[in-house]
């Protein structure tokens, strides 16, 4: 996370246990409020959208690691 420019500010505001603790948070949330559709669409569609951009901003990862695409790289590499 240290090298997104999405998120490389959380954990020198909060730390890293802290900034671990607020993701989870914001995860939790997004997955309680999609869990209200049947009573609040409207909270449901809200959470769904939380969801959507943390799940953008996971992805953006692929990007912004460097080294990620180097075939030395066991994860990022071609077999």
């Amino acid at each position: 996370m240290e090298n997104s420019p999405l998120l490389s500010w959380l954990y020198a505001a909060l730390g890293a246990r802290s900034g671990s603790a607020l993701i989870g948070v914001i995860e939790m949330s997004a997955a309680l409020l999609m869990c209200t559709r049947r009573w609040r669409p409207g909270l449901a569609a809200i959470g769904s959208l939380l969801a959507s951009v943390r799940f953008l901003i996971t992805l953006s990862f692929l990007v912004t690691t460097p080294g990620i695409w180097q075939p030395t790289n066991p994860f990022g590499g071609s077999s």
